[in-house]
């Protein structure tokens, strides 16, 4: 058994050591591998559960936000006629990010129409609404 001093002594060196488990065993003389790489995991594991936690948080005082055809269009043209970056035109236009226009586009080339909000399901003008200028 390990004290918890141990422990921690033993998953700095290993971070250190860029979690090579076989170089921190043979400098710290202690645990064994498989003992060393479960601490890690576990460790890992805790971490992405307090992230996970935050995010959920986060998520739900985020008001879903649902966007019109016209704004749609507007962050297409900017992003694939204008040449703007999609993460910037998101950010700009209070979107989860640029993942959201390149969907908003797939849908576009693949329909050749957008929708608004899915309940709604209208559709946009033919393809000569969005002028590439």
């Amino acid at each position: 058994m390990y004290s918890s001093e141990e422990k921690q002594r033993a998953l700095s060196r290993l971070k250190e050591n860029e979690l090579n488990i076989k170089k921190t065993v043979q400098e710290l003389g202690y645990p064994c591998e498989d003992l060393l790489r479960k601490w890690s995991r576990r460790l890992r594991s805790q971490k992405r559960r307090r992230s996970r936690s935050v995010h959920v948080a986060y998520t739900l005082l985020k008001p879903k936000i649902y966007s019109t055809i016209e704004v749609k269009l507007e962050a297409i043209q900017r992003c694939y006629y204008k040449g703007e970056s999609p993460s910037k035109v998101a950010q700009e236009m209070g979107l989860s990010g640029g993942s959201v226009i390149h969907a908003w586009h797939r849908e576009y080339l693949k329909k050749g129409y957008v929708t608004s909000m899915k309940r709604e399901r209208k559709k946009t003008p033919p393809r000569d609404r969005i002028n590439p200028t």
